[in-house]
């Protein structure tokens, strides 16, 4: 919902923090810290959530990046299984067979690493 309006918007990108969309409508523009609320949909259950604008590209194509605010704990269980249950472009098709444990743990401490530098840096711009 943008200025009292529903706006149809197609997702990049996302994440159990957040998310990346486009508008349908390419007139829309959000600035910085604006709040919205939207639904997302579930194999037809409706997620309801809010948001707040953390991150706006206004080159070609425009697209933002919101940090969501889901208050139902049904909703917020429809949300994670929609991003760690479904298929989607960015998630490998079939296992790879030369990564190894110590690989994933790798890769999983690199990106818990990006995540708090994300948070520190969300925090001293609030500062």
């Amino acid at each position: 919902m943008v200025n009292g309006e529903w706006a149809k918007f197609k997702t990049r990108d996302v994440s159990d923090g957040g998310f990346s969309f486009e508008f349908v409508n390419k007139d829309l523009r959000l600035k910085m810290n604006d709040q919205v609320e939207g639904i997302i949909y579930h194999e037809n259950f409706p997620i309801k959530f809010k948001c707040t604008v953390a991150r706006a590209v206004d080159t070609e194509p425009i697209w933002y990046g919101v940090v969501v605010k889901i208050d139902k704990k049904e909703d917020r269980d429809h949300y994670l299984q929609l991003i760690y249950d479904g298929e989607n472009q960015f998630l490998s098709k079939e296992q790879d067979h030369w990564m190894t444990p110590f690989d994933e743990l790798h890769l999983n401490v690199i990106l818990r690493m990006k995540e708090l530098e994300r948070n520190a840096t969300q925090f001293m711009r609030r500062r």
